[in-house]
């Protein structure tokens, strides 16, 4: 310490002015040892290595120790010499400004597995948060002038297996009776979508198909004879009209008892016709054709467009292309009915394997009435019903039979093992007598449309969630593009913040959450988006759903 000396006023014990005393005999100052009380203890931090990001906000680890000044250095303490001062965290916050906006990109499904193929890029304006390769999504305009990624990448690069391929069948070798039919055989290898001819020997260990099959053409004994059809039952609109059949020997000296007959598909006897317009009847399109239609064909009760129906919020529907809802299509096959009454004929020449779908708003069900069928169950032909809360597979006695769906949409099938024959079908709609779908539950119809999160009910909540119900033509497949974003709205609470999309043919379930660019594609046409409450509250979604290309069977159970 330092030792300085200055005038004292003796009586008052006050400093006084120097010129007082003897300046002469002033000591000089000086240094002089002391003893300070010791230095408290505190906590020091220390860096242990540099920020983990440049932007975005961070986290720096850092070392934690007690320690005493002493001299002028850091000695260590045990902890509890630091008490009761709050010890300090073991991470600093560091690089809290915002990284700038770049594009990013989320990939599809790659287009192959195998032989090389390619995977679509779904580009959006995003940047990075946190170091937890944390995204912000924020609108295109603050990515523009930048350079965007390329709309698509190689993917599926390694070599598909080679397999044996059947490439063509010849014809039978007997017109009518058992015969044989050759096909030719080779080894091929799928290489970027295509199949490409390799050496045999690579596909030495798989089994190879038989070079002949048997075949049949037709019995050589007995056949049906059908006789020429009656006049529309109707002098005005939507009829039918029918004809007579006959089994005959091989001679066809006679008619013979149909059992001797019964082992070949029975022509059809019933058919639609349309006798014009009634007088007086307005129409919503052009009358249909005067002729009456081909077997195979499909006809409306209601001639024309699709009908306009009551737009409520919980069944509201997509728009659907002019096309697909026309009278008279070339196949009855692949439809989608979307009108509350129709005839649906599905005999004739047509696929052996034909699928038709029929569709209506929340809170209807359909009811289904076979009017003729011709189907041949002893060998294997049948009729395959299937819907939400519907499965039903049948074929024997089904003429004038009623079937009932117990939901908005019905989907049938007839398998058939030959050519000719099939069921002639008309349909309905009514009110529900109950219901399967909550308040906030949105239907969507059609090739392609709009979806959005579903609202919640007026008091705020929907314990169970919303869902949108997204039907398709059959052997379509659907194809959704969606933007999950973060409304910072509603309520805190524990709720579970996710969106499942279902996929009614293959029973997969997809869970997306938190705010994300969303894709996604199913195997059928038929999917199921479910919105849970928590994300309904704090969340929103909004994107387009379309139809691709179908390389699925149909339905999500398989015949036997």
């Amino acid at each position: 310490m330092e030792l300085r000396f200055v005038c004292v006023d003796s009586g008052l014990r006050t400093p006084a002015q120097e010129e007082l005393c003897d300046v002469a005999s002033k000591p000089r100052s000086r240094r002089g040892v002391c003893r300070a009380a010791p230095c408290p203890a505190r906590w020091e931090t220390r860096a242990l290595a540099p920020c983990p990001v440049t932007c975005g906000g961070g986290q720096l680890p850092l070392a934690v120790r007690c320690v005493r000044m002493d001299h002028g250095r850091a000695m260590p303490l045990p902890h509890s010499e630091c008490w009761p001062a709050p010890r300090p965290g073991p991470r600093e916050d560091c690089s809290p400004e915002p990284c700038p906006a770049r594009w990013r990109y989320k990939l599809a499904a790659c287009s192959v597995s195998c032989g090389g193929g390619v995977v679509r890029r779904m580009p959006y304006c995003a940047r990075a948060r946190g170091e937890d390769e944390d995204e912000e999504v924020l609108p295109d305009a603050q990515c523009r002038g930048l350079p965007r990624p390329r709309p698509q990448e190689a993917c599926g690069l390694e070599p598909c297996p080679p397999r044996w391929k059947v490439m063509s069948l010849g014809p039978c070798s007997a017109s009518c009776g058992l015969g044989t039919a050759t096909r030719s055989v080779a080894c091929v290898r799928l290489h970027h979508g295509q199949d490409a001819a390799v050496d045999e020997a690579a596909c030495a260990a798989l089994v190879r198909p038989r070079a002949s099959i048997p075949c049949i053409v037709a019995d050589c004994t007995y056949r049906w004879h059908v006789g020429t059809w009656t006049q529309c039952s109707v002098s005005c609109g939507d009829g039918i009209r029918r004809r007579r059949d006959t089994c005959l020997g091989p001679q066809a000296q006679g008619p013979m008892p149909a059992d001797f007959c019964r082992h070949l598909p029975k022509p059809p006897t019933v058919q639609s016709c349309w006798a014009g317009p009634c007088t007086g009847q307005a129409t919503l399109s052009p009358a249909p054709p005067e002729e009456a239609p081909a077997p195979g064909q499909t006809t409306a009760a209601s001639a024309g467009a699709a009908p306009e129906w009551p737009q409520p919020r919980a069944g509201r529907l997509s728009p659907a292309p002019a096309s697909q809802e026309r009278v008279a299509e070339s196949s009855a096959c692949g439809r989608q009915h979307l009108e509350p009454t129709g005839t649906i004929d599905m005999r004739g020449p047509g696929r052996a394997d034909c699928v038709v779908a029929i569709g209506r708003p929340l809170g209807e069900v359909v009811t289904l009435q076979v009017l003729e069928s011709s189907l041949n169950c002893s060998a294997g032909e049948m009729l395959l019903l299937w819907g939400r809360l519907t499965w039903r597979k049948t074929c024997r006695k089904l003429s004038g039979t009623t079937f009932r769906s117990k939901a908005n949409t019905l989907v049938v099938r007839q398998r058939r093992v030959r050519s000719g024959g099939g069921v002639l079908l008309r349909y309905s709609s009514r009110p529900a007598p109950g219901t399967f779908h909550r308040e906030c539950d949105v239907q969507l119809f059609g090739p392609w449309g709009e979806i959005e999160s579903p609202s919640m009910s007026a008091d705020g909540r929907s314990t169970a969630g919303c869902r949108v119900f997204i039907d398709v033509a059959p052997r379509a497949r659907i194809a959704v593009h969606a933007l999950a974003t973060h409304t910072g709205a509603g309520p805190g609470g524990a709720e579970a913040s996710y969106v499942l999309i279902r996929d009614i043919h293959s029973l997969r379930t997809t869970t997306f959450q938190r705010q994300q660019a969303i894709y996604w594609e199913s195997e059928g046409s038929q999917a199921e988006m479910e919105f849970s409450q928590g994300f309904l509250q704090t969340h929103s979604l909004r994107g387009q759903y379309w139809t691709l290309h179908s390389g699925a069977q149909e339905p999500g159970r398989a015949l036997p």
